[in-house]
């Protein structure tokens, strides 16, 4: 009788070894399977405070949250109506100008690299006839040709966006005097050179608001010559140095479109051509070139 329980009680325990053997190896093997698993969670947070937000094509990140970093290459298109009276002094074979005001058309086409760093092609033109006071005294036809090709470098400074520019310059500049009756024949006065030309421009929003101030000035070196004299005594000035003096000063406005963000501008303009040959009074013409009023800039980055 005692062996019999002896038996069974032997039995119970080695009957009872599997199960208190499987249990830390069960415990063993979810941890093996949770451990990854842990690893890779620790890894997805530490990369989230590292990688920055993805953006996507229109500058947002992928909470739909604007995001400073989301700078993405655009290209634009711009045109200006410059609507700009000339200026020349009383020793212009002492007439002046009537109150007139000439119509020219200015296109930009650029590239921003989403860095900073871009570049814009600019071209003007101003082809107008200006009578001249006091009546009767004759007209000048002013035709002007100017071509900017630039680098461009945007930056933010405080509530400031600056933007700096520098490039080449290609100007033209021609006075026609055939309706003048001063005895010179009928032909025009062309001054025609290249050089650099350098630029900056900066902005202000008013608070929250789409609108902001702007203000720009422009310097350019034009190296060239005086050709083109068709007058009883034709002749050719070489090696001329022809100094420009550009600036704006105004307000504009931006939204955004479905097809990317539209600039409306509305700036005084004023520009000052100086040059040597026409300042004096050599030929009667002593006097430099300059132009003032309004322009008005349609802009769309895309």
């Amino acid at each position: 009788m005692k062996t019999t329980k002896w038996i069974v009680a032997l039995s119970a325990v080695l009957l009872s070894l599997p199960a208190l053997d499987s249990t830390p190896a069960k415990a063993q093997t979810a941890y093996t399977d949770l451990a990854p698993r842990i690893q890779s969670s620790e890894n997805g947070w530490g990369s989230q405070q590292v990688i920055p937000v993805s953006c996507d094509s229109a500058g947002c990140s992928s909470t739909g949250a604007t995001s400073a970093c989301c700078a993405s290459p655009s290209w634009y298109v711009g045109y200006e109506l410059t609507v700009l009276r000339p200026y020349i002094s009383n020793a212009l074979l002492g007439v002046n100008f009537d109150d007139e005001y000439g119509f020219g058309h200015r296109l930009v086409a650029g590239y921003d690299g989403g860095s900073g760093m871009g570049a814009r092609l600019r071209f003007w033109f101003y082809n107008h006839g200006h009578d001249l006071f006091p009546a009767g005294s004759g007209s000048l036809g002013i035709d002007m040709d100017v071509l900017d090709l630039e680098f461009t470098l945007d930056e933010q400074l405080r509530n400031w966006d600056i933007m700096v520019s520098g490039g080449a310059r290609y100007g033209r500049v021609g006075l026609n005097l055939g309706t003048l009756g001063i005895g010179l024949g009928n032909g025009e006065l062309a001054f025609e050179g290249g050089g650099p030309t350098v630029s900056l421009e900066a902005t202000r929003n008013f608070g929250d608001h789409n609108l902001y101030l702007i203000g720009n000035a422009r310097t350019s070196l034009l190296f060239g010559d005086w050709n083109d004299y068709p007058f009883a005594f034709a002749l050719s000035i070489d090696d001329e140095l022809t100094t420009v003096f550009e600036s704006q000063l105004g307000v504009g406005y931006t939204c955004d479109l479905r097809c990317g963000t539209l600039t409306l501008r509305t700036v005084w303009e004023t520009q000052f051509w100086m040059n040597d040959t026409i300042a004096d009074d050599f030929l009667g013409v002593g006097s430099n070139l300059g132009f003032a009023g309004p322009t008005s800039t349609f802009e769309l980055k895309f």
